[in-house]
Parts: structure tokens; sequence; C-alpha cells
């Protein structure tokens, strides 16, 4: 059935034949990100092909009456090398809701909590080896969840996830955060945003981000704290970065501690296009009581949208 899918939706994205649809349905939408890398784990360098942030789907925005639409999201991880020995697709945001602009957005589905917005905003290595996930809790992508999004008032809104608790024996989970302006900088001079997660995947996680410009630079800074949801050590952490963009270079440094742990990163992106781009970056992360890390990679991205 997977197989399928994918063969059905690079055919409507690559087809040289018109395809009839009504008008303002959505969009076949896609990424391919592949490097080659240079590894070292602590038992000796060696040289792999990863696929690090690769998806394909569908998304749509669909108007029912004059302040209200149906919304959906159909999304997969696709793991190009295979490198879990299973299944290439595995799923990502997937549901359905409504959006208005006067009560705001609800779905249900699968989702992302805002815990795992405020890091993606703040992460320059996000589904590289220097994700913050490689000392961090809180990225998480939650089944059976209703996801609410609040209108926005003078560039603020609300986010908030509720996950069931799914057998008489489960336990919910909650994630909520307030958003203050433009992640990207467009629109707003600073970006500062805070958020809790209470029992997401048995951790309870708060985040706090802020981002602006400084002399054409973006710099961005966020705090982080996690701890066990059935008692146990708090451990706090921060993280830092900076981007730079000079002509079709983007120059991208950023250093991550939690404790004792640490990881810094440095890279720099070359844009031939708005979609394809060549990167290359080299990762460290140091751990306690753990072999030193080090990765070195080369690799292309190639994203494309084709409306329906």
């Amino acid at each position: 059935m997977k197989v399928r899918l994918v063969a059905v939706v690079m055919a409507v994205a690559f087809s040289h034949t018109p395809i009839v649809h009504a008008d303002g349905l959505g969009e076949f939408y896609s990424r391919i990100n592949v490097n080659a890398q240079s590894s070292e784990e602590g038992e000796g360098r060696f040289t792999e092909i990863r696929s690090n942030n690769s998806w394909l789907g569908v998304r749509g925005d669909v108007a029912i009456d004059d302040d209200l639409s149906v919304i959906y999201r159909l999304e997969w991880k696709v793991d190009i090398m295979q490198e879990k020995g299973q299944d290439n697709l595995t799923e990502r945001p997937q549901y359905i809701g409504i959006r208005s602009e006067n009560f705001g957005e609800v779905t249900i589905g699968r989702n992302f909590t805002p815990t795992w917005a405020i890091g993606r905003a703040g992460d320059l290595y996000n589904h590289y080896e220097g994700d913050v996930n490689a000392l961090w809790k809180g990225d998480n992508r939650l089944a059976d969840v209703v996801s609410y999004t609040s209108p926005s008032f003078n560039n603020f809104h609300v986010e908030a996830l509720y996950q069931a608790e799914k057998t008489a024996d489960g336990d919910a989970a909650y994630s909520g955060g307030i958003f203050y302006g433009d992640r990207k900088l467009k629109k707003t001079k600073i970006y500062a945003s805070i958020s809790h997660d209470w029992d997401v995947k048995d951790y309870n996680v708060t985040r706090a981000i802020t981002r602006f410009n400084l002399a054409g630079a973006k710099i961005t800074g966020i705090y982080h704290t996690q701890e066990p949801d059935g008692g146990g050590e708090s451990r706090d952490g921060y993280l830092v970065n900076l981007s730079y963009l000079l002509g079709k270079i983007d120059y991208r440094l950023q250093y991550q501690t939690l404790e004792d742990d640490m990881t810094y990163s440095i890279g720099a992106d070359y844009r031939f296009t708005d979609r394809f781009k060549l990167y290359t970056w080299y990762t460290k992360i140091d751990k306690e009581d753990v072999e030193d890390n080090s990765y070195l990679a080369v690799g292309f991205q190639y994203d494309f949208v084709v409306a329906y």
C-alpha cells in the first residue's frame, strides 16, 4: 500500500500531462535530503550515506464558508537508505480539522507538540547529527491527539495539545505554549516563545526561545529543562546559534548543552535556487562517560510542490 502511494504521488508530481482538479484543494509536496558523511563513534572512522530529512505528503485548506475551512495533512517520512531495515515510509503529521480567523484552528490525528515547534524554530541542524534531540527530550510527534492554535492577536498566539489516554489504565499527556512574532523574522523584529510538556513520553519539559537580527545575522537562544514524570533528576541546558547569509551562502554555527554534555556544529548551505541546495557541516557530540562522536557531511536537498 505504501509503495503504491509513493508511486501515485511521484507520478502526479512529475507528470508532463495536465491533470484537471478543482481549484484550491491542496498540494502534493516532498523533500529529498541525502548526504555522504564520515563518522566516528568511538570504534574508528567509517563512511555512510544518510537520508536525514526526506518526506512526501499532501495538505490542503479548503473553504466551506466565509470564515471556515477544512484543513488536512497526510505526510510520511521517507527513509531512502532504509537505515532501520524496515519499511522505508513512517508516519509524520497526519490530521484533519477546521480553521477560522475568529476562533483559530482545531485538528485531530497525529501532530507535533508546541515544545517541538520551539526546538525546530531554533535548531539549525534539524534532522542531522547535531539535532537538538541528540541531548534533549521533548521533540515529539504524537498520535491520538487534539491540537488547538488560537488566532493571532498583536503577534501573539497560543498552541495547545491533548493526547488521549487510549486505555483505562493509560495517562493523558498535555503540551502548551505561548508564541510571539515570526520565527523567520520577516514580520517582526524578534521571535520569542515558551512552552511546557506534562507527562509527554514520561517527561516534563520546559523550553523558552528568543531570536533576533543583529548586524545582518540571525541569533537564537533557547533555555531547556527536563525531568522524568515519575520523579528523578532534573537536567538543564541551553542552545545558542548564529546564521549569516552572504550572497548565496548561509553560514551556520550552533552550540548546545545539557548539564556537562554538549554538541557543537559548524556548516554552510549554498543555495543554487529556492528549492535546491548543497550543504556541508561538521558536528561533535561530547557526553560524559561516553566516547566522543564526530561527523563530517556533504549533501543535497531538493523541495518540490505541485498544487491541485
